[in-house]
């Protein structure tokens, strides 16, 4: 079982509230949250998936745990998030 000492929300992005960084490998997994993964993948019905989620998220914990004080609710951090569309999988003619 994946044990954090926080949970990751994102605040003040337009429109949207209650966003959370979590594990996760469907899209059932989340509601509009962010996945994080080191890899992607897709199912027989073309449905995509997430690998290795809950080392991603751990990898970002090991990054924002230095400005985590134990005994306090909240610490903010500056982050910027891009978001790209790229071609996941190519189709080639044989």
């Amino acid at each position: 079982m994946l044990k954090l000492k926080y949970v990751l929300t994102l605040e003040d992005v337009p429109g949207f509230n209650l966003i959370r960084v979590h594990s996760g490998v469907k899209i059932g997994d989340t509601r509009g949250c962010p996945l994080p993964g080191l890899a992607t993948d897709m199912d027989t019905n073309s449905n995509f998936s997430v690998a290795r989620s809950r080392e991603a998220l751990k990898r970002i914990h090991r990054i924002l745990d230095p400005f985590f004080v134990e005994g306090e609710m909240d610490f903010g951090v500056e982050i910027w998030w891009e978001v790209r569309r790229e071609l996941l999988i190519q189709f080639v003619k044989i």
